[in-house]
């Protein structure tokens, strides 16, 4: 199968005149769309994929039974992100604060060179924000539109596994892992929030898929579109960029290389379409000046502050006691300590649930004693460079860092449920029973994810009473009202200045200390307007006070997913309500 030399010439002119609007100062970066930078990009992947494969796709065949159950697993993985997305946590919290503002600031002018960084010491491309501003755009501004990239991200990453596991091993391993990964918390609740680290497995997942599928097909065109996939873990967080393409080039290195196991001209297809799919972005990075990998940096590309604190995460010397102590920090976290950032997972256990630790370790173990096996040395590589890797990070136990770890996860656990425990039984029960066993460990996943586990970080997530639900609720009445907070605790108004934002609804703000409140502020108040008023659930003194010139209704609480501890009173007072 020949190369298509013109579609690849159109690509490159496409990715060149990309890499100039972003790196390249003068005409080309003065109002060009991140529309127009998003078809260029879109459309040179299709001109590489064309080019590199002829079209000569061939796609995934099933048998009906096989197709049916992936389908039914991945629809299982999408209702179970998308149910309720906007009201079992029902406002943006952690950095989903910073992706929201970014995705509006599209919204309202999208001249942003989509490759630039979009946050002062990252990395990450405007590529994330433009998807969830295209989400907000398309289906309305709401906190769960906000979150539905991620979602479809996370659900996509099921299908994809169960083509890295088929083709590793076998269907039931593929369909086993897929079960276990649309069911796992962790990746769950990083499909549930407004962050681009979910983005990172899916493409991983399915360049690792599409390789694997080549070195049994030796056709070029799965070594093309694994090398395309690989590329695209460029343009997200920072962890993909750096997992997935090492451990790629490892596994090729250790067991396929020496063995010839594909074409020259295979491998040159691959390369081909992760380098011209990544050059672009760190070509971009070099012109402006930032570097590729701030977070593992001595020294940040921005201002002191950041310096500071990249100086603070990675140790100068790896091989030093500290690294050494981090490495079993990152060991334990997978199987004992709780997660540590309340405000990204949190939870009072560890990432895999205790009662599934078993399950995992007896697949790690099954790896080592099968790491001649090739598919499994990848496990086993995939597993190694994750703990090396996230032991360069001195905060180690945030489950966020972890995610190009799930899909590893949920393939050891496949390995342990079919080659170790069903192994016990007859070998005509082996696959019932397999399946069966995996099915309960989902129920109990998602029973806890969506039981315990949401209630405790509902609470934990939230260190004051939450003034940003008690706008979401306020958006509910009539435009022509404003909202009155009385109360000691924390009003964050920066914040709701971006929740008016994204919510396109703007409504007044002002915010009284319990002291300050008086009757003389009461008496002065509009008549012709609504009043919103939230007060302290204890506090009865205010609305006693209210009530002296408004009719007021309520105490309303939240209808939201909310701790009763953390919610305000509100107190609604009609326009013209007479004294």
């Amino acid at each position: 199968m020949p190369i298509r030399w013109l579609p690849l010439l159109g690509a490159g002119i496409g990715l060149f005149f990309l890499t100039h609007i972003n790196a390249a100062p003068g005409l080309f970066r003065t109002g060009v769309t991140a529309h127009v930078q998003f078809a260029l990009l879109c459309g040179s992947i299709i001109l590489l994929g064309w080019g590199l494969t002829g079209w000569r796709i061939h796609w995934p065949r099933f048998e009906r039974r096989e197709g049916m159950m992936v389908l039914t697993i991945t629809v299982l993985a999408l209702g179970i992100r998308i149910w309720a997305l906007g009201d079992v946590v029902s406002i943006p919290l952690s950095d989903e604060y910073t992706f929201a503002q970014r995705a509006v600031n599209i919204q309202e002018d999208n001249r942003y060179p989509l490759l630039h960084p979009f946050d002062v010491g990252y990395a990450f491309p405007w590529l994330y924000p433009y998807l969830i501003s295209g989400s907000l755009s398309i289906f309305g501004s709401t906190v769960a539109n906000l979150r539905l990239p991620s979602a479809i991200f996370g659900a996509l990453t099921i299908p994809a596994l169960y083509l890295l596991g088929k083709h590793l091993f076998d269907r039931r391993i593929g369909l086993l892992a897929a079960l276990l990964l649309a069911t796992f918390p962790p990746h769950i609740h990083l499909s549930r929030i407004a962050l681009n680290n979910i983005a990172d497995p899916f493409f991983g997942v399915l360049a690792l898929g599409f390789i694997a599928r080549g070195l049994k097909s030796k056709r070029r065109a799965d070594f093309a579109l694994g090398g395309l996939a690989l590329g695209m873990t460029h343009y997200f967080y920072e962890g993909g960029r750096l997992v997935f393409v090492l451990l790629t080039l490892l596994w090729l290195l250790t067991h396929t290389i020496p063995k010839r196991r594909f074409e020259p001209h295979q491998l040159a297809a691959g390369a081909m379409g992760t380098l011209a799919l990544a050059l672009p972005l760190y070509l971009t990075l070099a012109a402006i000046g930032y570097s590729p990998t701030p977070r593992l940096d001595m020294v940040a590309p921005g201002p002191d502050r950041f310096a500071a604190i990249a100086k603070t995460t990675v140790p100068r010397n790896i091989l030093s006691e500290s690294y050494l102590e981090r490495i079993g920090e990152v060991l334990l976290f997978f199987v004992h300590t709780p997660d540590n950032s309340p405000e990204f997972y949190g939870g009072q256990h560890p990432m895999i649930l205790t009662p599934v630790v078993p399950v995992f370790l007896l697949g790690l173990s099954y790896a080592l004693a099968n790491g001649r096996n090739p598919s499994v040395r990848l496990l086993l590589l995939w597993f190694i460079g994750m703990v090396l890797g996230l032991g360069l990070i001195r905060i180690g136990a945030w489950t966020a860092r972890y995610v190009p770890a799930f899909p590893l996860i949920a393939l050891l656990m496949a390995l342990a449920i079919y080659f170790v425990l069903a192994s016990l039984a007859p070998e005509r029960w082996r696959t019932p029973l397999a399946f069966a066993l995996a099915s309960v460990i989902g129920i109990g996943q998602v029973t806890y994810y969506f039981g315990p586990h949401m209630e405790f970080y509902n609470r934990q997530a939230r260190p004051w009473r939450d003034y940003a639900d008690a706008y979401l609720r306020a958006t509910a009445y009539p435009p022509n009202s404003d909202i009155i907070f009385v109360t000691n605790d924390v009003v964050h108004m920066p914040y709701i200045v971006e929740l008016k934002r994204l919510l396109k609804i703007d409504l007044p703000v002002t915010h009284y200390l319990f002291l300050e409140f008086s009757y003389a502020i009461v008496k002065e108040l509009p008549r012709d307007v609504n009043h919103i008023f939230f007060v302290d659930r204890e506090d009865q003194a205010t609305p006693s006070l209210i009530r002296f010139e408004f009719d007021l209704e309520g105490p309303y609480f939240s209808p939201y997913n909310v701790p009763e501890d953390k919610q305000f009173a509100l107190y609604f007072a009609p326009a013209s309500s007479p004294p």
